[in-house]
């Protein structure tokens, strides 16, 4: 029989919401004190702020969309309580129970503490229990506490691909590519070597590392992995497959920063038709399909097509999140970009001006993507 919680009442929308607030207040709190006391001559404190610019974010994204954000934190309780109840009868039901509760609620110091306990009463299950504990981490944005539990995980076994993965993700997320390309290749030998080369999880990690690669500029070396991602994920699902669509779109974009725009174009179009055939036209996925296509389109000069691409997926984004989401913000953002390079600098004003509005509502003025639009406006000004 599965495990029950002492409590087994998971946090509903509205105390996530409230949980998500909160947080906002206290990370803005501690980063305008952090802005105050960082200087060029204290790279702690600058390090410092850059975390917390990094957690602010993505607080700020998951309040602007809420009801998605629920329902992932909802999925990892679900995902955390099943990792607890795989050891189940190999530690004291009660000791179990209360760690599900704790997940199930998100009072994660209190999680932590009992996950740990547990991992401390059986050596086997203390890399199972070291990699639960930093999912959690990353969760309540504690990326270096994250980071330090993974790589405690993957150091006691090499071998085991699940702790290189999660060291790996918050290696990257920190911005230690180097450590994270590496513990990204020990995984892939691993699965290779234990599922052989055509499984979904080795194109996984091949996709995975791609984006490593692109992350330190090795365009070419993404292009590789997500090239044979591509071939495996089109032996195992077919041509119209959503792993397909991702794949090409990794695909275009490590050959659109590699200079190799015709390709970039092809896959992006390609991974547009998928979606399209498969999502319709009036969703996120496909907006973010044409911004693609449009930034590819952009880059070659070909401004005309580009400014087609991201009206649409304005179109798209307003009648999927309204007037006033980041997305569609973004949109804005993408054509005014596009009418300025056109060298018209009233429209691109225009549309720098709403973008602005929005993301400054919405994220705050500390966010990158205000921070981007502002400086297109001051450059729009210099010009």
């Amino acid at each position: 029989m599965p495990i029950v919680a002492n409590d087994e009442a998971s946090l509903s929308r509205e105390e996530y919401q409230a949980y998500l607030i909160a947080e906002h207040s206290k990370i803005s709190r501690d980063l305008d004190k952090s802005t105050q006391s960082a200087s060029e001559s204290d790279p702690g404190a600058i390090d410092f702020a850059m975390v917390l610019v990094r957690r602010l974010n993505v607080v700020s994204e998951k309040l602007n969309n809420l009801d998605a954000a629920y329902r992932a934190a909802l999925k990892k309780a679900t995902e955390w309580t099943l990792a607890l109840q795989s050891i189940q009868g190999r530690v004291a039901a009660e000791l179990l129970a209360a760690a599900v509760g704790a997940v199930r609620r998100r009072d994660f110091p209190r999680a932590d503490g009992l996950i740990e306990e547990i991992g401390a009463t059986d050596p086997d299950i203390r890399i199972k229990c070291n990699i639960l504990r930093s999912d959690i981490a990353a969760e309540n944005l504690d990326y270096m506490k994250a980071f330090d539990l993974a790589q405690q995980a993957a150091s006691c076994d090499p071998a085991n691909s699940a702790a290189l993965v999660a060291s790996a993700s918050i290696a990257h997320d920190l911005g230690q590519f180097d450590q994270a390309i590496s513990a990204y290749a020990s995984a892939l030998a691993n699965d290779i070597a234990s599922h052989g080369e055509d499984h979904p999880n080795v194109a996984v990690l091949l996709n995975n590392l791609g984006v490593s690669y692109v992350a330190t500029g090795a365009y070419e070396k993404a292009v590789v992995c997500y090239e044979r991602a591509l071939s495996i994920d089109l032996l195992v699902f077919g041509e119209d497959h959503p792993a397909v669509a991702i794949d090409r779109s990794n695909l275009a974009g490590a050959s659109r920063m590699a200079g190799d725009f015709d390709k970039a174009i092809a896959c992006y179009d390609m991974s547009l038709r998928i979606d399209l055939k498969l999502l319709g036209y009036n969703h996120p996925q496909v907006a973010t399909d044409l911004n693609n296509l449009g930034s590819a389109w952009h880059d070659m000069g070909e401004y005309g097509n580009a400014i087609e691409c991201y009206a649409k997926a304005l179109e798209s984004d307003t009648k999927s999140f309204g007037e006033t989401h980041p997305q569609v913000a973004t949109c804005l953002n993408n054509l005014g970009t596009a009418w300025r390079d056109c060298g018209d600098e009233k429209i691109a004003r225009q549309y720098f001006s709403e973008a602005l509005k929005i993301f400054t509502e919405k994220l705050g003025p500390h966010h990158a993507n205000t921070i981007i639009v502002q400086r297109n406006l001051v450059d729009l000004a210099a010009d």
